[in-house]
């Protein structure tokens, strides 16, 4: 599976005008994705740490549980958030 990285704002018109497939928000960027990718195979082919992350998918936090059995779909929103501790 591949999976583009993100879009320079330049291309985002371009790419939108001459291919809407395919297309979800991650952390505000537009990113194209293969059919039947996972939250969780998105998290680790993006490089996080899945101990150390929240996802919001489309307004509501998923649990870990849910990572492998939720879809990306076309025009979904999605936030990863990464935790970080202090003392």
């Amino acid at each position: 599976m591949t999976f583009n990285k993100k879009l320079e704002k330049s291309e985002q018109k371009l790419y939108l005008i001459s291919d809407r497939d395919n297309l979800v928000t991650v952390n505000g960027f537009l990113y194209k994705y293969e059919p039947f990718m996972s939250i969780y195979y998105l998290l680790i082919y993006l490089g996080f740490n899945t101990l150390l992350v929240l996802v919001d998918y489309n307004g509501s936090i998923l649990q870990k549980a849910e990572w492998k059995q939720v879809f990306l779909k076309q025009g979904d929103q999605i936030e990863i958030i990464t935790l970080a501790g202090g003392g």
